[in-house]
């Protein structure tokens, strides 16, 4: 080979690229750059090879030399954008990108969701929720499709978190045949059916809120009214004092302070402090993976006996499915509950499963488990 040639040295070091050998493919293209800097294709090529190598300052650089129609113009214009994009450059990158998606239709849905990721980087969430919901409809590909709609989740969820104050309200009917207040405790089951209406209220306001730290106070409230079996009426009264504290896209550290003051029967049962640090897991945008410990502190105000502490350690997990807007969750935790009285004493395996669906814009429906 004629090792002045730039020709020769530009085909060389694309079959070295194809066999990823990239350390002889850089070698021989940027010998032919270096006799021809004109060459055609070289400056597509060598943007591909410092793309593939990560070095995205490099591979813009190289892609944005590509000139108007030529045959490589469309897919440089692309990949400029995408090195932006991974350059965290996002209001370049989506001009690039949006350009690259006008001049292709086969790069069309590619390029407008990452414009639309670019675009929620930048807080536009109304565009982004428009270019994502315009690749859930016109892309070929079900996971480019599905990825869509967990990113207009992910913006509307966005939006509700804006709020510094949330409220909710959840009011149910249900029927047990075997009422109790705790399930390891035999002398508060009633071993008889009835029926009650349940309650829980709850309400959290943000004091702090930045880009990576947030932190506030939160009130819950929780009543049953049994049919028949009066006695196990139950209320709870629960404060929340929370931080949370994004290292990163991925992790989450939280902590929480649980104040909590039971009654049965309108007289006072229990008084309970938890504090529970937990680190949630953003495995990817449709899965996440949260792990807690929580201590108690319980003061029961019928039974000394049953003064004492205990610990739990728990595990949950939730993703969504593909090509349902729905998603399932489960859960297990291990607590150990030590009391003043050994005979108090008792640990508890728990265990929880479910689906959540959106059946319509208004409507969920949820089932689960748990033992």
């Amino acid at each position: 080979m004629d090792p002045e040639n730039a020709r020769a040295h530009f085909y060389l070091g694309q079959t070295y690229f194809k066999q990823k050998r990239l350390d002889l493919a850089e070698s021989s293209l940027t010998r032919a750059f270096s006799l021809d800097p004109e060459f055609p294709g070289l400056n597509y090529c060598l943007g591909l090879l410092y793309y593939e190598n990560m070095d995205f300052d490099k591979a813009l650089s190289q892609f944005q030399k590509v000139a108007p129609g030529d045959d490589n113009s469309v897919l440089a214009t692309y990949y400029s954008g995408i090195s932006q994009y991974k350059l965290e450059e996002y209001a370049a990158a989506e001009k690039s990108l949006l350009a690259a998606a006008k001049m292709s239709p086969t790069i069309e849905a590619n390029g407008n969701y990452y414009a639309g990721i670019c675009n929620y980087h930048l807080d536009r969430l109304d565009t982004a929720e428009s270019q994502f919901s315009h690749v859930a409809e016109i892309a070929e590909a079900d996971d480019l499709r599905e990825n869509a709609r967990l990113w207009i989740k992910t913006i509307q969820d966005k939006r509700a978190a804006l709020k510094p104050w949330s409220l909710y309200l959840k009011t149910a009917y249900v029927f047990d045949d075997n009422v109790v207040l705790e399930p390891a405790e035999q002398d508060i089951v009633s071993d008889e059916k009835d029926s009650a209406l349940m309650t829980y209220l709850n309400g959290d306001w943000d004091l702090i809120r930045g880009p990576r730290l947030a932190a506030g106070v939160g009130y819950s409230h929780y009543q049953t009214w049994y049919q028949d079996l009066s006695d196990y009426d139950l209320t709870g009264s629960i404060g929340n004092f929370y931080l949370n504290y994004q290292c990163n896209e991925s992790l989450t550290l939280g902590l929480k302070y649980l104040p909590t003051y039971y009654w049965v029967d309108s007289d006072s049962y229990l008084m309970q402090h938890q504090m529970r640090p937990s680190l949630t897991w953003a495995m990817d945008p449709g899965s996440a993976l949260d792990a807690s410990y929580g201590y108690y502190r319980n003061n029961y105000f019928t039974d000394d006996a049953r003064d004492g502490h205990a610990n739990e350690v728990s595990f949950d997990y939730s993703r969504a499915l593909e090509k349902l807007d729905a998603y399932v969750f489960c859960g297990v935790g291990y607590e150990i509950n030590s009391a003043a009285e050994k005979d108090e004493d008792f640990s508890e395996l728990k265990t929880l499963a479910g689906i959540s669906c959106d059946v319509s814009e208004r409507t969920n429906i949820t089932v689960y488990g748990n033992y």
